[in-house]
């Protein structure tokens, strides 16, 4: 039984960085298609990401929540897991 809760957890644990990382690259591609300077930021500036979601919720939100849902799978995981 514990072997299935362990496999179980790194199931959600798999899923959940899976579903973090298409939002992530999802936001990206929203923000270069919005312009080039504001994609180049968003890569190497950490404070752009929030300024963008801030300032283009339209284009921003669902990847965002996706990313949220993503960390809430992923530490959901771990109580699962242990």
């Amino acid at each position: 039984m514990d072997d299935l809760f362990a496999l179980a957890g790194m199931a959600f644990f798999s899923i959940g960085a899976l579903v973090m990382l298409a939002g992530s690259i999802w936001f990206y591609v929203e923000a270069f298609r919005e312009s080039l300077g504001w994609g180049i930021a968003c890569l190497f500036f950490p404070l752009a990401t929030i300024a963008f979601l801030f300032i283009k919720p339209e284009r921003a939100l669902w990847p965002t929540g996706m990313i949220f849902l993503g960390g809430v799978l992923t530490f959901l995981s771990q109580f699962i897991y242990a």
